[in-house]
């Protein structure tokens, strides 16, 4: 009423441990307090207790979760990455297949109901960052945790692929424009040291690559933006298909059209 009532403006809460009722309780126009929100449900499918202990990535899981808020909520964000979190390749993609990692996942993303959402670098396909000693990461919680497991005398081994897999710096190395120092962000020393891969991806070499990740990222844009299929892609009702299927996400998008959607995780 103080603020937001005053403006035309529109108003995305990140919100940590909502359910989908309090997603539906927050959000509806009605209500006049939010008009989405960031919700981590599906943020929290790859660990156990806390972020730090990893378990192998299930895709059953992811999809379980994602399936649940596009159930239970009329409307929401949909996003994959952000800066406090793990690149989605590394994190839900296979390292044998990147590039096709990044554009299955772009596909889910672009085509579940509710508005994408991209994190800066991932339209290239950016990954995890190389990190090899602690005095390569600058996030602060990071730095606890290896003090902390220091204290409870874990090998460094294990200290690192714990930071490697789930700092929060791994979001926040600098943009990767070009295959020039510093991957073009600065002719200065970067606070944060720029991820090794930077001279195979970068957004200078996808520009006028139509088969890149950055070309496939414009497709779904302007398929979302097409008159002629925005009405079931954006707006249509979802269907979730083969959800016994462990490796596969399957649903339809149904509008003046049916949109058949397969996301295959698998290696083969």
């Amino acid at each position: 009423r103080d603020v937001l009532s005053k403006n035309d403006c529109f108003t995305v809460g990140e919100t940590v441990l909502v359910t989908t009722q309090d997603a539906q309780a927050l959000c509806p126009p009605g209500r006049k307090e939010l008009d989405m929100i960031f919700s981590f449900d599906h943020m929290d499918c790859d660990h156990i207790n806390n972020k730090w202990f990893k378990v192998p990535f299930k895709p059953y899981k992811l999809m379980n979760i994602l399936f649940k808020w596009q159930k239970e909520v009329d409307w929401n964000t949909l996003y994959f990455e952000n800066h406090d979190q793990p690149r989605s390749i590394s994190r839900f993609g296979s390292k044998k297949y990147p590039q096709q990692s990044a554009k299955l996942l772009a596909v889910i993303l672009f085509t579940l109901r509710g508005t994408p959402f991209i994190f800066e670098g991932q339209e290239l396909g950016m990954t995890n960052a190389t990190f090899n000693t602690l005095s390569d990461f600058r996030d602060t919680e990071s730095i606890t945790v290896w003090n902390l497991a220091t204290k409870l005398h874990f090998p460094r081994w294990l200290k690192m692929k714990l930071l490697r897999a789930t700092s929060r710096d791994n979001a926040r190395t600098p943009m990767q424009w070009n295959d020039k120092e510093n991957a073009g962000f600065t002719t200065g020393t970067p606070w944060l040291g720029v991820n090794a891969n930077y001279k195979k991806i970068n957004a200078e070499s996808q520009i006028n690559d139509p088969n890149s990740v950055r070309s496939f990222y414009k497709k779904l844009i302007a398929l979302r933006k097409n008159p002629e299929y925005k009405e079931t892609v954006v707006y249509g009702a979802l269907e979730p298909v083969w959800e016994d299927v462990h490796n596969l996400m399957a649903y339809y998008r149904k509008g003046d059209k049916t949109l058949l959607v397969v996301g295959n995780y698998q290696k083969e």
